[in-house]
């Protein structure tokens, strides 16, 4: 739903991809689709605002859209429950790393990449845009174990469910239909 995302998006995908602008916690976000026989859908750093009931049955209204052998991976931050402290201890490490590389100025923080953001003369009037998007729209932030996403793709159907990537505190969970 975000303009500003919404547009990198478009102008960056090539025309095997198709970028739907949707409200994921509303049941009919599938009416806006082209179609409903996807190989794959990605999900990255949007999920986490979503409540625990409403994404639960995100997953199978996912799983509904992909074609028999299509993929759903989500990337979030997904901590491990079962290493609590050595994933304690990775984010630590992944903290440091991202606050050195911003020091170093090889990378923008957060702040600074809205900051450009602002100054892009393409993207920086869509932020008042955002803006209003985004005004009321987030559920409190919810990050759920490693094990929850597990249990909440092999109850909405999926037939492979696992960790494809970690990165300190997020992870990429991959489900196939």
């Amino acid at each position: 739903m975000d303009p500003v995302l919404l547009t990198i998006a478009r102008e960056s995908l090539d025309q095997r991809s198709t970028v739907v602008t949707a409200d994921l916690r509303d049941p009919d976000w599938t009416a806006g689709l082209p179609r409903h026989d996807y190989d794959a859908v990605l999900t990255a750093t949007a999920l986490h605002w979503i409540a625990p009931e409403r994404l639960t049955a995100l997953y199978a209204e996912i799983r509904q859209v992909l074609r028999p052998g299509g993929v759903f991976v989500n990337v979030d931050r997904v901590p491990d429950d079962g290493l609590p402290g050595l994933g304690a201890r990775l984010g630590d490490v992944a903290r440091r790393r991202r606050e050195s590389r911003y020091t170093a100025g090889a990378v923008l923080s957060w702040e600074a990449w809205w900051d450009h953001v602002a100054r892009d003369p393409v993207l920086g009037p869509l932020l008042e845009q955002r803006r209003q998007v985004f005004a009321e729209r987030h559920e409190t932030e919810w990050n759920p174990p490693l094990s929850w996403h597990l249990d909440a793709l092999r109850a909405a159907g999926y037939t492979e469910t696992g960790l494809v990537w970690r990165g300190g505190r997020d992870a990429a969970v991959a489900a196939v239909r």
